[in-house]
């Protein structure tokens, strides 16, 4: 059975495969009466701080509702005596918005932890940014210095 694959450098092409729609650096889509939704993702690498926070600048886009995050430890973090686990995942105003008591470890390449949804208001189901915000990772102690290089994905539905 064929698949259909979508990628932005050859567009709609078949391969051999499972049968499944794969998209390949392209959004999935939806549109109907002037709007759209879309799931997409957005990724950013950050040096780590001497410190045991490290803050991603509107790493949460505008118009966006989030399904899920991934951070992932891509230069290990240096610390001579002790951890440096990644504990939360939150928001700039709320530490452990995303998930909180973690272990990841940063000192290991490699290493990564996935959290599935994001923040819900409890008055109207998961949280709608209107603007950007601020993500936000704690980790255990802080590193020595800054050459560990954390990678923070965002995965979210785009509403227009």
């Amino acid at each position: 059975m064929v698949k259909v694959v979508v990628d932005d450098r050859r567009g709609l092409v078949q391969e051999s495969g499972s049968g499944n729609m794969v998209l390949d650096n392209v959004p999935l889509q939806v549109k109907s009466n002037g709007g759209s939704v879309a799931l997409k993702s957005v990724s950013t690498d950050l040096n780590v701080a001497t410190a045991t926070t490290l803050e991603y600048p509107s790493a949460i886009p505008a118009n966006s509702i989030v399904v899920g995050v991934k951070v992932t430890c891509i230069t290990p973090a240096v610390r001579a005596g002790g951890a440096v686990n990644l504990t939360d995942i939150g928001l700039d105003g709320t530490a452990d918005a995303f998930d909180t008591s973690l272990t990841a470890n940063m000192k290991i390449a490699g290493t990564s932890a996935i959290i599935g949804a994001g923040p819900v208001d409890t008055a109207a189901g998961f949280k709608f940014y209107a603007a950007a915000d601020d993500a936000l990772l704690t980790f255990s102690n802080a590193p020595d210095d800054t050459v560990g290089v954390i990678r923070l994905t965002v995965y979210y539905y785009e509403l227009s």
